[in-house]
This record gives structure tokens, sequence and C-alpha cells, in this order.
């Protein structure tokens, strides 16, 4: 029994001593020992994300990859597809190769079950023939958002798909035509800003997309004369800015446009009268070349809202009638040659009258009759050769703002 103490009280001391002698071996086992939990840490968070991430994807309705993230994430949802009802893969650099390569019939028609919205900007997609737009396009019956906008598409070919599209964005591509083939009936909104499309593709679309309530054709190849006889739809906006028209016929057979901006081209003189009631509201007509405007350009324009006329030619608007303008709120006429603001018509009719740019003009003189215009709250008329300001500008008492800075003055009215 001694014996048996004996021996373990020996070693007991030795592996104290060890201990004391060995500090060193003692610390790496420690630090071995942590290490080792902190790997099964981990590893085990790591698959707890994993899973979680699963979960989450599987539930989620909208997916939205942009930034280089589409072939990072795809193959963890993959398998949950037919859910998705808004996929976003924009800015990914992706071909119709490449996404292929992920992608394949099976998933792209998994894909097309419930989406609604596609959007598949700023990458470098080029061909519509390609079979993947085959399998994402035909017979889907769902998708009603589709964004293709700044990529490197050359023509469209459409077929029958898309029948139930509403809004469709390419903007941003190298499209030089635009024909298509008893597609894209329900279209509402259509944006082919920054293209090389001609007068053809215009007056295309405007007969043959009868649903179309906003199309948007800035900067493209439109020239000289556009002409809308024979046009046929319900357009409600038209956005024709940053091109070379030189002249625009019939623009009153769009009976339902209330919103028409041609600003940036190159419309010397609108001679054409309006002859029937329209609902237009906004036209943008600056930025042109404009030196005369016919007397009764505006005589039907009864629901007009806002003029911009801003950076013409014009050198006088005494002739033109507003009359029928009672609901016009903004007039922007600067950066023109006017010598006077006279027009009786204007001052006596369109009281709701708000904002009134006239600035970098060669204005000596403003008409008494300006202080009828109750309702306004801004007047710059900045850069001009005024002496003197009526007195019945005082009437004005909404005025908020009201520029004089580089004229003539002598005095302010009291």
């Amino acid at each position: 029994m001694y014996n048996q103490q004996q021996q373990q009280q020996n070693n007991f001391q030795s592996f104290f001593y060890n201990q004391q002698q060995n500090p060193m071996m003692n610390n790496l086992n420690r630090m071995s020992h942590i290490v080792k939990k902190i790997g099964q840490d981990q590893q085990q968070e790591d698959l707890n994300n994993n899973q979680q991430e699963q979960q989450e994807f599987s539930s989620f309705s909208e997916l939205n990859f942009k930034f280089d993230e589409f072939l990072e994430n795809f193959p963890k949802i993959k398998e949950n597809l037919n859910i998705v009802t808004n996929f976003i893969i924009s800015y990914n650099h992706l071909n119709e190769d490449l996404f292929l390569e992920n992608c394949n019939e099976e998933k792209c028609l998994q894909l097309k079950e419930n989406c609604k919205t596609l959007q598949a900007s700023h990458s470098e997609f080029n061909n519509l023939n390609n079979q993947i737009w085959k399998y994402l396009f035909l017979e889907n019956l769902k998708l009603k958002n589709l964004d293709l906008s700044f990529n490197e598409f050359k023509e469209l070919n459409f077929e029958n798909y898309l029948i139930n599209l509403e809004k469709l964005n390419l903007e941003n591509n190298k499209l030089s035509s635009f024909y298509l083939n008893n597609s894209l009936q329900n279209l509402q909104q259509l944006n082919l800003n920054n293209n090389n499309l001609t007068n053809d593709s215009l007056i295309f679309i405007l007969n043959n997309l009868n649903n179309l309530k906003i199309l948007e054709m800035k900067n493209n190849n439109l020239k000289n004369t556009i002409s809308f006889e024979n046009t046929n739809c319900n357009l409600l906006e038209l956005y024709l800015d940053e091109n070379k028209i030189k002249k625009i016929i019939n623009l009153q057979k769009l009976k339902q446009l209330k919103k028409f901006t041609i600003s940036e081209n190159e419309l010397e003189e609108i001679d054409e009268e309006l002859n029937d009631e329209n609902n237009l509201q906004v036209i943008y007509l600056h930025k042109n070349k404009i030196n005369k405007l016919s007397d009764n350009i505006f005589k039907f324009f009864n629901k007009l809202k806002i003029i911009t006329l801003q950076d013409n030619q014009l050198n006088d608007i005494s002739n033109i009638d507003f009359t029928n303008c009672k609901e016009l709120e903004e007039l922007s006429l600067n950066n023109n040659q006017l010598n006077l603001f006279i027009n009786n018509s204007l001052f006596n009719n369109c009281l709701k009258l708000k904002t009134l740019y006239l600035q970098n003009n060669k204005i000596n003189k403003l008409d008494d009759l300006i202080g009828n215009l109750i309702n306004l709250e801004e007047i710059d008329l900045f850069e001009n050769q005024l002496k003197t300001i009526p007195k019945s500008i005082g009437n004005c008492l909404k005025l908020k703002r009201f520029c004089l800075d580089n004229n003539l003055l002598e005095e302010l009215p009291r």
C-alpha cells in the first residue's frame, strides 16, 4: 500500500516538474487545441451559412445578382428558378454563351414559369437569334417587363414571342431597324433611346403597336420631315429629342398625346396649325433653330401646361395667339433674340402662369399687362436691356423670385 502511494506521489511530482521544465510545449498544445476548435467552429458556421443561404434563396421571389454576382451565386439557386418572379442579372459582363453555360434549356424553362421581370442590362448580349432567348421567350405568357438596355444588339427578332410584354427597354444598343412579326402586341412602354433607328422604324412602331403609350427614340437617326399622317395609335408620350428632324407634319393625328418632346433637333419654322383639339399638356421645342411660329400654332392647346422654346432664334412672339392656353403654368423663352415682350392674348388669358423664363434676350420693354398674371411665382429677366419696370408688377403678389441682374435699370417702381 505504501509503495503504491509513493508511486502516485512520484508520478505527480514528475508531471509537475515536466510542466515547469517544458512551458513552451504546454503552450503549443493549448494553442493547437484552440486552433482546432476555431477551425471546427468555422466549418460549422460555413455549413450553417450555406444552409441559411439555400433556405433564403428558396423563399425569394426576387433574385438580384447585379455587379458580377451572377456566376458566383447562380449555382445556389438554380434548383428554385420556378418560383422567381423578378430576375436581375445586370452589370455582369454576360453574353449568350456564358449565360448558357450556367443556365441550360431546362433551367431557362423553369425560370420562365413565373418570371415577370427580367433585367439583363449593361452586359454583352448581342444576338436575339441565340437559343437562350427562344428558351426564355417562346410561349412566355408571364413576362411583363424586359430590360436589355446597354448591350450590343444590332437587330430584333422576337417572332411571335412575348405577346404579353408591357415594358421593353432597348436603350443604348446598336439597332438600325425595328420590325416585328405579330409580337409585342400588348406593349405599353418602349425605350429605344441611343440607337441608330430611322424614320421608317418610327412610323412602323406607330402603325403596328396599337397599345403603346410611351415611346422614347432620343438620339437616333431620325432626319428631315416626320409625318404622322395615317398613324393609328393611342400614344400618350413621345420623345424624339437629339435627332436631326427639320419638320413635323400632322401631329394632330396623335389625338391622345399628352407629352411631346422634340428638343435639340433642327426645326427652323413651325407653321403648321394644329387645327383640331388635342390633349397635349407638355411640349418641348427648345434647342432648335426656330425663328418663327405661326399665329395660331397654340390655338387649340386648351390643356397645355408647359411650353419650352428656349435656345432658339425667336425675335418676336406678339403675333402668337395664346387665348385658349388657359391652363398654361410654365413658359420658357430664354436665350432667344426677343426685343419686346408684348402679347395681349398671353397677359389676358394665361392667368394660371407661375413660371416665366426670359433671361438672355434683348428685351427693352415689358408690357403693363404683365400685372394681370397674378399667379406668377418666378420671373427671370437676367441679361436683358430693361431700363424700367412697369408698376403693375406689384399686382403679382405671389412672386417669390424676380431676377433683374445685368439690365440697364436706373430705378425700380414704387
